[in-house]
């Protein structure tokens, strides 16, 4: 048996080691932690809450659970309405939730990921600079639930029937198209004071009675210590920064503006979840670039054409594609878009960027690019 342990903190802080037949699964972990990988590697944690002998956990319906402090609207007396796959209730009294966490982790840039970070010190010595880091390798993970007391609240919960996936971020994302037009509904009839403080919002399961599993899960984790470690030169990066910033400032306002709006939907797309919100956000970034008051989408290939080298007409098909995919998911004619419909409008995005903020497509993004669109250069 290998040297390594594993303990259970409870509430109370106690501390518990797992026996050594019950650890499953250490082996290939450590076998296939990577050392010095461009990106570190990404972990998960899942569980369950809320499950007791009449409710076993993965024996209810797949459902969807938000809960919403109402801002200072009581309901009296208590309201329940209940369809097939819905239940509303608006009430006064206490809200289980809970959830699970990674103490150790900071937010990374989307909202399930996080990250344990490095820390570390550059020391200056007499045979130049060292860096000294204190990696953080601590992959601890803890459960928690609470009872919120006495507030007035709207929960719904909402089964979700065509699930066709266990991804929790899969289901999170069901469940809010699910509930979409409810909340707004009750949001336009009642007021904004409804729907006012977020409590939780929760996937897990419910059954015949309205009992509730909640699953709990850390999202995506990684550790930093994990990545190769590069050194940034000074010099060498104000001499590649400070044109490219000048240049920036020097265009005009029309463009500065254009270019401004994109960057802020570039960064909404790097951030959404939902995979069809995601399309439309990558997809303003092309509109916001390059077609300046028309819905044509010729000046998008012509773009291409000119950073890339690459012929318009080869551009027809794949830009041609997006577009229409945008018009029908616009149009509610769709309701999930296609993976690789994503990378390419992502690779598109991305292209028109460098362009206009670089002057350039780096080789890395252009190959990116033509992969997405199934183009092949000779």
């Amino acid at each position: 048996m290998a040297d390594y342990r594993a303990y259970i903190t409870d509430a109370t802080g106690s501390v518990e080691e797992v026996p050594p037949e019950k650890l499953t699964g250490v082996e290939g972990f450590l076998d296939s932690w990577q050392q010095s990988p461009e990106t570190p590697q990404e972990f998960n944690a899942k569980g369950w809450q809320g499950c007791d002998d009449r409710h076993p956990a993965g024996s209810g319906k797949p459902a969807y659970r938000v809960v919403y402090k109402t801002l200072r609207l009581v309901p009296y007396p208590a309201l329940e309405m209940v369809w097939p796959n819905l239940r509303v209730r608006f009430c006064n009294g206490d809200v289980q939730r809970g959830g699970m966490r990674v103490p150790t982790a900071m937010k990374g840039r989307t909202a399930r990921h996080h990250i344990i970070p490095e820390f570390g010190r550059v020391f200056e010595g007499p045979n130049g600079s060292t860096y000294l880091p204190c990696p953080d390798l601590n992959l601890a993970v803890s459960g928690w639930e609470d009872d919120l007391k006495a507030v007035s609240f709207v929960e719904i919960i909402y089964v979700i029937d065509d699930a066709g996936t266990d991804d929790y971020e899969d289901l999170m994302v069901k469940g809010r198209q699910g509930l979409a037009s409810l909340k707004t509904l009750l949001d336009l009839r009642i007021g904004p004071r409804l729907l006012a403080i977020p409590i939780t919002e929760e996937v897990g399961e419910t059954f015949e009675d309205w009992h509730w599993n909640r699953r709990i899960d850390t999202g995506l984790f990684s550790a930093e210590s994990q990545a190769v470690l590069r050194h940034l030169e000074a010099k060498a990066l104000a001499a590649d920064v400070s044109p490219l910033i000048e240049r920036n400032q020097a265009l005009d306002s029309d463009e500065r503006r254009r270019i401004t709006l994109a960057c802020q939907w570039y960064w909404r797309a790097d951030a959404e979840t939902d995979q069809t919100v995601r399309f439309i956000a990558w997809w303003l970034v092309v509109e916001s670039l390059e077609m300046v008051r028309t819905t044509d989408i010729r000046p998008v290939r012509t773009r291409l054409a000119d950073l890339l080298a690459i012929p318009e007409d080869v551009w027809r098909g794949p830009v041609g594609k997006l577009f229409g995919l945008r018009s029908k998911v616009v149009h509610g004619e769709i309701w999930e878009v296609p993976e690789g419909q994503n990378r390419l409008v992502e690779s598109l995005a991305r292209t028109l960027l460098c362009g206009r903020l670089l002057g350039e497509v780096p080789d890395d993004v252009r190959q990116a690019l033509l992969a997405a669109a199934q183009i092949s250069i000779r």
